[in-house]
């Protein structure tokens, strides 16, 4: 995140998730289904 805000130029990276967190909520399924995956496959 933090090298995003620098990209964009913006001081603080809170102010990058305060305009762009809506982008991230439909990562956090697919992220949470990657993450299941991984651990089902240790529990075999």
């Amino acid at each position: 995140m933090l090298s995003v805000a620098n990209m964009l130029g913006h001081a603080d990276p809170s102010i990058t998730l305060k305009i762009y967190a809506h982008l991230f909520d439909r990562d956090k399924e697919s992220i949470a289904r990657s993450i299941g995956k991984v651990f089902e496959n240790l529990a075999r």
